[in-house]
């Protein structure tokens, strides 16, 4: 039998972007229940419906473009119903961008 504390040492942890990675961090606390989405253009993206980002700890979200040597221009959605203030974010290709949105509500 597995304790309690060795079953909860077998959840995944996201993996951390490599320096080939096309990856954005959003440092956003938007509530329990709450998940960060992205919609734009690139590999993986749409702009009409969007993607969720891996939780990586509190107020730390990532999402990892699927393929190395790709630029993505994003938008940060509030569970995938409500922008993120601001323009349009772009991160070229191999580069990790940090941000930290602001919602109006």
């Amino acid at each position: 039998l597995l304790s309690i504390e060795a079953a909860s040492d077998t959840r995944r942890k996201p993996r951390r972007p490599g320096k080939n990675d096309t990856a954005l961090i959003a440092h956003v606390m938007i509530g329990i229940g709450n998940k960060p989405y992205l919609r734009g253009i690139g590999p993986g993206l749409s702009t009409d419906k969007g993607v969720p980002m891996d939780y990586v700890d509190v107020g730390r979200w990532q999402w990892i473009c699927g393929e190395p040597g790709a630029d993505i221009t994003v938008s940060l959605w509030k569970n995938d119903e409500e922008p993120a203030e601001g323009d349009l974010v772009t991160v070229p290709a191999g580069t990790t961008l940090e941000i930290h949105p602001q919602f109006s509500h």
